[in-house]
Formats: C-alpha cells, sequence, structure tokens
C-alpha cells in the first residue's frame, strides 16, 4: 500500500522561481537548501544579514501532498 508524501515547490515574489539547477520539486530539506543556495547566488556569499534577510523574505516554499490512488483488490 502507497503512502502519500509530500514535494515542496520554490516561489519566489508569489510566482515559481525558473531559475534553480534542477526541476522544481523537492524534499523539504533539499527545498531550504535550494533557498539559501539562490539567496547566496542572488546577494554573494559575503552580503551583509540583513541584505539576504530581505531576498530570502521573497522566498516561499509550499508543500503540495500527494495521494496514492486507492485501488479495488
Amino acid at each position: 500500500m502507497a503512502k502519500e508524501h509530500a514535494v515542496y515547490v520554490l516561489y519566489y515574489g508569489g510566482a515559481p522561481y525558473k531559475h534553480a539547477a534542477r526541476a522544481a520539486y523537492y524534499t523539504e530539506g533539499m527545498a531550504k537548501a535550494a533557498v539559501t543556495r539562490a539567496v547566496d547566488g542572488r546577494a554573494g556569499w559575503r552580503a551583509a544579514d540583513d541584505v539576504k534577510a530581505e531576498i530570502r523574505a521573497k522566498f516561499s516554499v509550499k508543500a503540495y501532498v500527494i495521494k496514492p490512488e486507492v485501488t479495488a483488490e
């Protein structure tokens, strides 16, 4: 029997983030890491924390739960 699971999609400014290096579907931990990489890419890794916080505030991660199909046996 299949379990339901979640995939996570990155959004930037309310729209799906298109500049990721891979497909938009992530596990929760990989989505958080992708946001960190994207913030560092936009601000630069040496940027001040307040600059990074402004950019990070524009990102969001939304979970989509995939429910397995139920079949009669």
